[in-house]
């Protein structure tokens, strides 16, 4: 019996990244009916909000053994799509590359299609009705970890980020070398945790290296490079405070430029394997 294959059966892929481009509003509205719209579209779609910043809203459906997690960004004049992860679809790649199921891609646009017709306005007597309703809605409860709100922020920014027990692998877009990001709470005050680790020539003792760790250390003890004699690899280690006022991309940056600048160093002082 011949084996025939369907090609129709097997599922699209489309680059995720297709459905983020941002969608103009085609009349500037405040910020609060954005908001409104893109929660009603959500809530109609079966999307369950996660947590909500201003101009910012994470959710995720689950059905069927499927499961959409996704993040929205917003203001008043436009809003834009990020995909943050999923199961239960075809995908292929990971970051700028990630390709996945089209039905993905068919969900967004059902989301866009409702959040248009809702800024577009109902009737007068619609819209008081739906005012009403909207009024009661408040902002949910945000329950994620420091470290999570870093790892999402992160993902807006094109980092593929992917949890490991207590920390998470980031690899930044166009960028193969990942870092971790983790978080340790301690006295009332949490500290994030950016590292990356590169492989130190095994033979050669740290002592012989202290100098150098020492040139790279930063005067406020933000950056540090590190060798332990048990493990084959320099850690590079960033240490800030979390807080409303961290950026996060630009310490994320600070700690990239330096973890480069430390490889270089310790590359030309032998400490690491080329």
């Amino acid at each position: 019996m011949a084996l025939v294959v369907c090609a129709a059966c097997e599922p699209r892929l489309l680059p995720a990244s297709d459905a983020t481009d941002a969608v103009l509003i085609a009349s500037p509205s405040p910020e609060s009916e954005v908001r409104e719209a893109i929660i009603h579209s959500l809530n109609e779609e079966r999307f369950q909000t996660e947590s909500e910043e201003p101009g910012f809203i994470r959710a995720r459906f689950e059905r069927g053994g499927r499961m959409i997690q996704i993040a929205v960004e917003y203001s008043g004049t436009q809003y834009r799509f990020r995909y943050l992860a999923s199961e239960g679809f075809e995908s292929q790649g990971q970051g700028q590359d990630l390709l996945i199921d089209e039905r993905y891609h068919k969900q967004i646009k059902k989301l866009k299609k409702q959040i248009d017709q809702r800024l577009a306005g109902p009737g007068p007597s619609a819209a008081a009705a739906v005012g009403a309703t909207d009024a009661q809605a408040q902002p949910a409860e945000d329950t994620r970890s420091e470290g999570q709100v870093i790892v999402d922020i992160l993902a807006t920014q094109g980092y593929a980020c992917v949890a490991e027990e207590a920390r998470w692998v980031c690899t930044p877009p166009s960028d193969p070398w990942p870092m971790t990001v983790s978080y340790v709470p301690e006295n009332g005050v949490t500290t994030i945790w950016f590292d990356s680790y590169s492989t130190r020539a095994f033979a050669k003792p740290c002592n012989r290296f202290n100098a150098a760790t020492k040139d790279l250390a930063k005067a406020d003890h933000s950056f540090t490079a590190s060798c332990d004699d048990a493990i084959q690899s320099f850690r590079f280690n960033t240490a800030v405070v979390y807080g409303p006022d961290l950026d996060v991309v630009a310490w994320a940056k600070d700690h990239r430029d330096r973890r480069s600048e430390a490889h270089s160093l310790l590359v030309s002082v032998g400490a690491i394997r080329q």
